[in-house]
């Protein structure tokens, strides 16, 4: 009887634990419109995506690394709740440089 209980609470944390981590999820983005400015330049993304119940990180890839953070904004509609954006700079991956 106490294996059957200890199985029991032990699997119940798995359960609780797997919903506790978030999927990441990475979605390609469209540029839909620039406005260039003398400094700096304003660029309008669009990214479309489903998602499953529960909570879900989504990643938006390709983004200018010269890019002021604190000018990141976000709109989304639909049937959810955006809890937070964030912004983080990936070191590891290579871009590509144009030929000219």
């Amino acid at each position: 009887m106490k294996f059957l209980c200890t199985a029991f609470l032990l699997g119940l944390l798995g359960v609780l634990q797997a919903q506790s981590d978030p999927q990441e999820k990475t979605i390609p983005s469209k540029i839909e419109r620039v406005t260039v400015f003398l400094q700096g330049a304003q660029v309008i993304r669009k990214a479309e995506t489903t998602l499953s119940p529960g909570k879900s990180v989504l990643v938006i890839k390709g983004l200018s690394p010269q890019m002021d953070p604190a000018s990141l904004k976000t709109t989304a509609t639909g049937k959810f709740t955006l809890l937070s954006v964030n912004h983080r700079r990936n070191y590891n991956e290579q871009r590509e440089k144009p030929p000219a």
